[in-house]
């Protein structure tokens, strides 16, 4: 053999040597740590573990109070792997957090822009202010509990709002306390690009404290940290979902709201600003021909610049049918239209005042998150139901991205959550409730791994190219 080529041989082996020493020096440390599967789903659960019940946490609960915040992984066929419960003591400068069993609005997961982190709002934990006992027999969580007997009633003042920012590693930061907005309701949802500055939404008590805000991770107003700068500016808006996509932000409300939809800010403001409505709140449109549909959008996901999917909980709270499902609207000629709406046969379409004979079922899906591959969607959704702790579903089903028509696919329930209805009692092994759905976080090398790596890449091709050259020489 060529005696040079021999020497090429042979460098190349040591590159190959090398880069696998500085790659598996380097992996650990990066990955080692993550407990979550990428590919998976993680569902929002409430009820895994219990709550507090007259101002001691134990296994039961009822609807109206607070109860442990439980991320329960799926692989995409539905299997459950892992339970991954948020702490429910301090520890540092890191809070314990609750959410209230019965709250149907709130819980939602998402996952951050970068794909390391899942987000998540709740509430303070704290025993000390628990109630013990209310006039209508739920247990209460106040600093003033006369009147109040849910956790999502309470005062901001009393029982500071949270956010949790779950690492792949599977560590909760939940450092970020606020106590001057959505008070006596809830904090509904959060989304961040990074994890760092976060965008909150939820509702509140009046006009100023409610909405979507942007605050820094690690934030606390308690301790002085500025206030939560707003970002609706629309006066008594209740907001939804949060989230981003294509680099602007997108927000969602209900009919309670004073103006229904989903809602889109140009760029990812960071004061505040204008939001354009892009999907109708009500009234007749595309295949919805007869009659005046009420929606009530949650949770939305983009799986192109022209194509939406939104999780219509079907309830609408205004005495009037609404269109829950999933619904497809796609862009064309300078608006959103409505294709069709994917509904699981087994739903019931009514409406809920708190007054209908209809008492239990699952009327729509307040969750939403999806996946394209080779021009199908893969998505999957959590029901909402009529009773705020009835039994609910984690679903999946496909659509063809370039489908009009709807064409009739199947749904299937992946997982089920117990459930235990209004007022009632429930233990570790049969009461729980699922809240929201996203993709599970994946951890990526920090930048000094990949310097490494290609460092020794880097010095490999050198030595190789001055022993070449020298070869050459002689």
């Amino acid at each position: 053999m060529n005696p040079l080529r021999k020497l090429k041989r042979a460098l190349l082996r040591s590159l190959l040597i090398l880069a696998s020493v500085a790659f598996f020096a380097a992996v650990p440390s990066a990955f080692s740590q993550t407990i979550f599967t990428p590919g998976d789903l993680v569902v929002s659960t409430y009820g895994v573990g219990g709550g507090y019940l007259n101002g001691t946490w134990q296994s039961t609960s009822v609807d109206g109070v607070p109860t442990t915040i439980s991320l329960e992984e799926f692989t995409p066929s539905g299997a459950l792997v892992a339970t991954h419960t948020l702490p429910v003591t301090d520890s540092g400068s890191n809070f314990g957090i609750v959410g209230e069993y019965g709250s149907s609005s709130e819980g939602n997961l998402q996952l951050s822009g970068d794909g390391q982190s899942l987000l998540i709002a709740g509430y303070q934990a704290d025993a000390s202010i628990a109630g013990t006992g209310s006039p209508g027999g739920l247990g209460y969580y106040n600093g003033n509990p006369d009147g109040v007997d849910a956790l999502a009633q309470s005062n901001a003042s009393d029982v500071p709002r949270l956010v949790a920012v779950v690492g792949a590693n599977g560590v909760a930061n939940v450092s970020t306390q606020f106590n001057n907005i959505y008070n006596q309701n809830n904090p509904r949802s959060v989304w961040s690009a990074n994890g760092a500055t976060l965008y909150v939404s939820g509702q509140g008590n009046g006009t100023a404290d409610q909405g979507v805000f942007t605050v820094q991770a690690g934030s606390n107003t308690v301790t002085g940290s500025p206030a939560p700068t707003p970002i609706s500016s629309n006066t008594g808006l209740s907001t939804r979902i949060v989230s981003a996509y294509n680099g602007n932000l997108y927000y969602s409300t209900d009919v309670k709201s004073v103006a229904t939809g989903i809602f889109q800010y140009s760029g990812i403001p960071t004061s505040a600003a204008t939001a354009t409505a892009i999907l109708p709140a009500n009234g007749t449109t595309g295949n919805l021909t007869s009659g005046t549909v009420n929606y009530s959008p949650d949770g939305f996901y983009f799986a192109n610049s022209t194509t939406l999917y939104v999780a219509d909980t079907g309830s609408p709270k205004n005495k009037a049918t609404g269109d829950g499902g999933i619904q497809k609207w796609t862009f064309s000629g300078g608006a959103w239209h409505l294709d069709y709406t994917l509904t699981p046969a087994n739903f019931i379409h009514a409406y809920n005042d708190k007054t209908s004979v209809l008492t239990d079922g699952e009327v729509g899906f307040e969750s939403i998150t999806g996946m394209v591959v080779n021009g199908t969607v893969d998505l999957y959704a959590v029901s909402y139901t009529i009773g705020d702790a009835d039994q609910d579903g984690l679903y999946a089903v496909t659509d063809s991205l370039s489908a009009l028509i709807n064409p009739g696919d199947s749904f299937t329930e992946l997982a089920t959550a117990p459930g235990v209805g209004d007022n009632s009692t429930f233990t570790t092994t049969g009461g729980s409730v699922f809240k929201s759905v996203a993709f599970a976080p994946i951890t990526v090398p920090e930048p000094g791994t990949y310097a490494l790596i290609f460092g020794a890449v880097g010095g490999a091709l050198a030595m190789f190219y001055r022993r070449r050259q020298t070869t050459i020489a002689k």
